[in-house]
Formats: C-alpha cells, sequence, structure tokens
C-alpha cells in the first residue's frame, strides 16, 4: 500500500476508505458513524498483520542509561553533516526551529560544523 500512496493517490485513498469503512467476511459494514470508530478500524486494519507476534520487551530507564555510562553512541562526522545539510529538499516546509531547509543547503559548508557541534553534544547528553 505504501508504494501505491506514491505512484498514483487515488487508488492509495481508495484503500483506505476500504479500511475505514471495513468489508468484513459476509458483506460491508455500515459506514462508520464517528472518528472514533473509523480510527479503530484503521488500527485494527493495520495491526492485523502482527496480531500474532509478541511484542518485544521494552528496557528500564535505569538499563539504558548504565549501558550508555559503559559506551558512548556514535556521533556524525562534519563530512556527514555537510553531506545531509547539502542534499536537503529546499522546498520542504520549516521545522520547529523556524529555518527554512533552504537556507541550510545553501550554507552547508559554513553551519556544518556548528550543526555538528549540536548534534554531538545532544548524541552526549
Amino acid at each position: 500500500m505504501e508504494n501505491t500512496k506514491h505512484y498514483d493517490q487515488s487508488k492509495w485513498y481508495k484503500a483506505v476508505y476500504k479500511l475505514a469503512v471495513a468489508e468484513e467476511l459476509g458483506g460491508v459494514t455500515p459506514l462508520p458513524k464517528n472518528v472514533t470508530d473509523i480510527t479503530e478500524r484503521l488500527q485494527s486494519a493495520f495491526i492485523k498483520p502482527w496480531k500474532d507476534i509478541e511484542p518485544t520487551e521494552v528496557p528500564d530507564v535505569d538499563d539504558v542509561v548504565s549501558l550508555l555510562k559503559d559506551n558512548t553512541p556514535a556521533t556524525p562526522s562534519i563530512g556527514q553533516i555537510k553531506s545531509s545539510l547539502k542534499h536537503l529538499n529546499p522546498r520542504k516546509a520549516t521545522g520547529a526551529d523556524e529555518i527554512p531547509a533552504w537556507l541550510l543547503k545553501r550554507f552547508h559548508e559554513e553551519l556544518a560544523s556548528v550543526v555538528h557541534d549540536i548534534m554531538c553534544c545532544s548524541i552526549k547528553e
């Protein structure tokens, strides 16, 4: 279904609509009456393939903290940051930082070391 979204949006939306009205074994169920009903039907349709799989165990925060004290996470190189900034799509909307992608792309050489420092400090903290 993911590929359909990119190649033929009308088919993708029809598939999602079909899931929302939930065609069941013998026929079509009535159209959902509210948003909650639609979201529950979509959720059940999307999780159906994984319903028999056991969820993974989420580690305790204390376990993660002790692992991180012993092993420092990898940090990106300035070259990786520079390359990432250089390949940003300038037409994308700004994020929470309100810095437009075109600005980061245009000045990727100058900003790479600053962004690198911010990312490395964030990872280490």
